[in-house]
């Protein structure tokens, strides 16, 4: 898989470009990096963030080594690791080229990171969630978070209280443990756990190639019974139901 670059690039190609890649069972891996994780990543300090869910003291010895985890999964390499960064139209030019070239990535190995939301989620909806349900689920979510409506079998679920970001990095292990216990292969591993899902992504792709690692945000909470955690792009009347990603390239 690799996505087009220059003009070519299109917000709903890019999504239709993971679709076909996840249909096909391909086992990629893709990690969103967005406002709060550059921040993060650029010892910006960040109070309580929507909910409670995370906060960043660059002074605190133990944030700053978490810190560490998360760039090194901005900057991590591999031909089927791809990211997600902040958009121009969104975060404005400056972040997103500070983002694009901070990565040192490849540019046909990144996407924007509301790849998933906005005027992509009801395609997402519609054609990417149906094939979770082909494969066999590992779950990280809120520990609120109920399994009854998923749309898609979860064979494992792991779970984070708010603040993970400070709390949750023993997923890591526990997650490779369950990998070598339960030999898994081919099967769909999403991420619906704030900065540390970046990290899990990374470390887990590393640790074992053989399946799928997605990097999904609050794009099941309403699969999962989470209502506290409402998004407004869920509302397809709302301006971010309609807001479509542009790109910034080198003329």
């Amino acid at each position: 898989m690799k996505f087009k670059t220059g003009k070519d690039k299109v917000f709903k190609q890019d999504l239709e470009t993971i679709i076909e890649s996840v249909r096909n069972e391909e086992h990629i891996s893709f990690a969103k990096f967005c406002d709060g994780e550059w921040a993060i990543m650029t010892n910006t300090f960040t109070s309580e963030v929507q909910h409670n869910e995370w906060t960043f003291d660059p002074r605190k010895p133990e944030d700053a080594a978490i810190q560490n985890r998360l760039v090194k999964s901005f900057l991590y390499k591999n031909s089927r690791y791809f990211i997600g960064i902040a958009g121009p139209a969104v975060w404005g030019l400056r972040t997103f080229m500070e983002m694009k070239q901070g990565s040192q990535q490849e540019e046909e190995m990144i996407t924007w990171a509301d790849i998933f939301v906005n005027a992509n989620y009801k395609q997402y909806v519609d054609e990417l969630i149906p094939l979770f349900s082909k494969r066999p689920v590992v779950l990280f979510c809120n520990s609120a978070a109920t399994t009854e409506q998923a749309p898609f079998d979860v064979v494992k679920m792991f779970t984070v209280e708010d603040r993970a970001w400070h709390s949750g990095f023993g997923l890591v292990e526990e997650a490779k443990s369950f990998i070598i216990e339960n030999d898994i292969e081919n099967h769909i591993f999403l991420f619906a756990c704030g900065p540390i899902g970046n990290v899990l992504c990374h470390e887990l792709t590393d640790f074992s190639e053989n399946n799928t690692y997605l990097d999904v945000g609050s794009t099941l909470n309403p699969y999962l019974g989470l209502q506290k955690y409402h998004r407004p792009y869920y509302d397809e009347d709302s301006k971010y139901a309609k807001h479509e990603g542009v790109w910034a390239y080198e003329s």
